[in-house]
């Protein structure tokens, strides 16, 4: 067994959410704050087959019809939350990928956030594979970026449900594993980290389920991020010089980007970190590029 060298007390969980999800009932009713109830029919969205339309509206043509209150709203949205997570895995499933592959507006996107807050471990997996059938491609072909985001949030979530789901199911892992990983230790590093050492030597996603490790470390503190990489044998922290740089610059930027450079023992290691911070440093504005990358340019 593999032991990763980490001390997570000096981590700080962050709390990146990305949403999804499906209203179960088209004809769902929400009793507005004079106890009239609004029918769905009333508002928009409704009769579109994924969801129920915006329950804040008020009833259409009636300008003195009082809006729902906040109350109403919060029971209404419980409601649906109870229909979907009594939905077998399989059709949850079905029904959340109908959304995902829908024309995206502003019904659509409250409909995947109400999916993505019912959806456990297995929901979630279910989800995946289901998705990733529509699409023809197997677990290890990238299905884009909303699917990453995603299973980020089903990391921070469920970590150890989704991930003993997937090693169930995909016993060689799939692409999105590192993601699922990062998700996890920003929410529960000591678990996440105990779940990595279980691993068995020749575990086949090992490698990929450290980079999302690393990098999430990374995005949260660079000083234990340097620490653990150092530690690290050294055919796997050749392999992770992309995930530090890329979680320092996530999380702090090229203060932290700079911090990371300053605390590796030599200019090889930081020439690697630098090169590999390239394709996301290249993201931020010109300026703020030439500015972070200025110290590293020899004169």
């Amino acid at each position: 067994m593999k032991v990763l060298p980490l001390v997570v007390a000096p981590l700080l969980a962050t709390g990146v959410g990305f949403a999804a999800g499906w209203l179960c009932k088209p004809a769902a009713v929400i009793p507005s704050a004079e106890g009239e109830e609004v029918p769905a029919s009333h508002r928009s969205g409704a009769g579109t087959g994924s969801l129920a339309g915006d329950p804040t509206s008020t009833r259409s043509g009636s300008s003195a019809a009082a809006a729902p209150s906040a109350e109403s709203i919060e029971r209404y949205f419980a409601s649906e939350l109870k229909s979907l997570r009594g939905l077998s895995d399989e059709e949850f499933a079905t029904r959340m990928v109908d959304v995902w592959l829908a024309r995206e507006d502003a019904a659509n996107l409250l409909s995947k956030a109400i999916f993505s807050e019912a959806s456990d471990g297995k929901k979630a997996m279910a989800f995946y594979d289901e998705f990733k059938r529509r699409k023809g491609l197997t677990g290890h072909e990238d299905a884009g970026q909303p699917l990453w985001y995603f299973m980020f949030t089903a990391g921070q979530r469920n970590g150890a449900e989704v991930l003993q789901k997937m090693m169930d199911t995909h016993p060689q892992g799939i692409l999105e594993v590192d993601t699922i990983v990062h998700g996890w230790i920003t929410r529960e590093p000591s678990q996440a980290v105990e779940w990595l050492n279980s691993l068995p030597e020749d575990c086949p996603f090992y490698s990929k389920a450290l980079k999302g490790i690393v990098w999430g470390i990374g995005e949260m503190s660079p000083p234990a991020a340097v620490d653990t990489f150092l530690k690290l044998p050294a055919e796997e922290r050749n392999q992770k010089f992309e995930s530090l740089a890329g979680g320092a610059l996530s999380g702090h930027g090229f203060t932290g980007l700079n911090e990371i450079a300053a605390l590796l023992p030599s200019d090889d290691d930081r020439k690697n970190l630098l090169m590999n911070s390239l394709p996301f440093a290249m993201n931020k504005s010109p300026s703020e590029f030439v500015e972070g990358m200025a110290g590293h340019l020899p004169m």
